[in-house]
């Protein structure tokens, strides 16, 4: 995790689609900064812990629905032919 970066995107409220991104470290300690301003701050260690949890999806409940078979998404961005269109 000392590796681990957070990406907190601003292109939904700029003109310019920046990233900005900062260190794991720097995310935890300003968590605790959020945590004593309250839970009205844009960080705090219960929202990181959020922002950095693992997405998992069970699709068991669904394929004993329909006949469907989930496809890996590591595979198809490994193996996907990207052109300008597709983005």
């Amino acid at each position: 995790k000392a590796s681990m970066i957070l990406f907190f995107a601003a292109s939904g409220f700029c003109a310019s689609s920046v990233i900005y991104t900062i260190s794991a470290k720097r995310a935890k300690l300003l968590a605790r900064i959020g945590d004593f301003l309250g839970e009205k701050s844009p960080l705090n260690t219960k929202k990181l812990e959020h922002l950095t949890q693992t997405l998992t999806f069970n699709g068991d409940a669904i394929t004993s629905v329909i006949d469907w078979t989930p496809n890996s998404v590591t595979e198809y961005l490994r193996t996907h032919s990207y052109d300008e269109n597709s983005l």
